[in-house]
């Protein structure tokens, strides 16, 4: 039998009368129009699950439905979980909603298994709602997490970067100081250097011209030494010439005077001996007249 998503009015009579009748497919049949209605009861229901699942695994399936005439729609749309299978209680709610769709009275203990069913597959659909809302939350908690401590590491690598960046500039600002105060040393230390040259230089000078003085003036006090002692010599030699010749005038003329010169004659001093020796001394022309002079004339 063809399944189809609408079902003619007069098929599901035929469906509802079989399912109220606990009948198989081969037995279902058109009810008559005057045959009674039986009512719909929760211990029919199973028994019809019961009948229905042939293979005894406690769920009827498409194919088993099917042979009482179930629409697939209908089927489907009490296969909750979607796997073509259905169980006791997703029966029980078809049964349900076939035998009202025929027009059977319901009883009261199939309506409250029915509502309690309902209930537990609003419950479970809520249960399924809040896990799913979770598992997605769970999700976006853990995807936020991720960000996070990717976000961090950034964080914490950028920061060590940074941290690096600063102590490889206090290390090369460190490094220029130390050269620029060692270029400051280095250049004091030339300073000095150049002017202990400088001043060594300057001293050395002033002794050399020191030492020539010195020599100069020795030269000169040498000089001027020499110099008297010929002056003192000279006039020496002077003297005696005159006593000398005052002398001999009273001998050979004692009546007359020789008259005495009364300036005596220009003696030349001798010269500065050129290679630095001392004038000959007084005793080496003693007794001897000064030059120019007479013997007694």
């Amino acid at each position: 039998m063809k399944n189809s998503t609408r079902t003619p009015r007069s098929s599901t009579l035929a469906l509802a009368l079989a399912l109220a009748g606990v009948l198989s497919a081969a037995e279902a049949a058109p009810a008559p129009p005057a045959q009674e209605k039986r009512t719909a009861t929760l211990e029919l229901a199973k028994r019809t699950f019961k009948k229905l699942d042939a293979n005894k695994d406690g769920k009827v399936s498409l194919a088993e439905a099917g042979r009482t005439g179930v629409p697939t729609k209908a089927f489907n749309a009490q296969d909750a979980d979607g796997d073509k299978l259905l169980s006791e209680s997703e029966f029980i709610l078809l049964y349900r909603e076939l035998l009202a769709s025929g027009g059977y009275p319901i009883a009261s203990d199939l309506e409250q298994a029915v509502k309690g069913i309902q209930a537990d597959r609003k419950k479970a659909a809520e249960e399924q709602r809040v896990q799913a809302a979770r598992k997605k939350q769970a999700e976006l908690d853990a995807k936020r997490i991720e960000e996070a401590r990717k976000e961090q590491a950034q964080d914490s690598a950028e920061a060590r970067t940074t941290a690096a960046r600063k102590q490889q500039a206090d290390l090369d600002a460190k490094r220029m100081e130390e050269a620029r105060k060692k270029q400051a040393q280095d250049s004091a230390e030339a300073r000095t250097a150049a002017a202990r040259k400088q001043q060594a230089e300057l001293d050395a000078k002033r002794i050399e011209e020191a030492r020539k003085k010195q020599a100069q003036d020795s030269a000169e006090a040498r000089t001027a030494a020499a110099r008297k002692q010929q002056a003192e010599l000279d006039a020496k030699r002077i003297e005696e010439a005159r006593k000398k010749q005052a002398d001999g005038g009273d001998k050979t003329d004692a009546k007359k005077p020789t008259p005495v010169p009364t300036k005596p004659k220009k003696v030349k001093k001798p010269g500065k001996p050129e290679d630095g020796t001392t004038p000959p001394s007084k005793d080496s022309g003693k007794g001897r007249p000064p030059s120019g002079g007479s013997d007694g004339a």
